[in-house]
């Protein structure tokens, strides 16, 4: 995983080939150039540019964990396993950071980064 968060991280947009490899590194298959989970939460093409995508995700792989944004020039995005109310922050909790200036983007790699924390 610490090569696509690199990928990632230099990227300056998502694209259908970051999708791919989003995919692989998440336990699903690609067929036909289609994101395609083996849980079955079905084709999300799209997961490094549509928000929605990687909210869906985020869902599959981390169920109960919520996202936070800061916004602006580039989007702070924070995941947390959702174990305290979103407003308290306490260190004994599970959070991780990723920074982009594409939000879905920033999205992925903080799912990626609590994946490969949790392996």
């Amino acid at each position: 995983m610490t090569n696509l968060i690199e990928r990632l991280e230099a990227a300056e947009v998502g694209s259908r080939e970051l999708d791919v490899l989003m995919a692989r590194a998440v336990g699903g298959n690609v067929i036909d150039g289609k994101f395609e989970t083996v849980a079955s939460w079905g084709n999300v093409a799209a997961v490094t540019t549509s928000v929605d995508a990687a909210l869906a995700l985020i869902a599959e792989k981390l169920p109960g964990w919520y996202r936070m944004v800061d916004g602006g020039r580039s989007h702070e995005v924070s995941l947390t396993d959702g174990s305290v109310p979103s407003a308290e922050v306490r260190e004994d909790v599970n959070r991780f950071f990723a920074t982009h200036d594409s939000e879905p983007i920033a999205t992925v790699l903080a799912l990626l980064k609590a994946l490969e924390a949790q392996s």
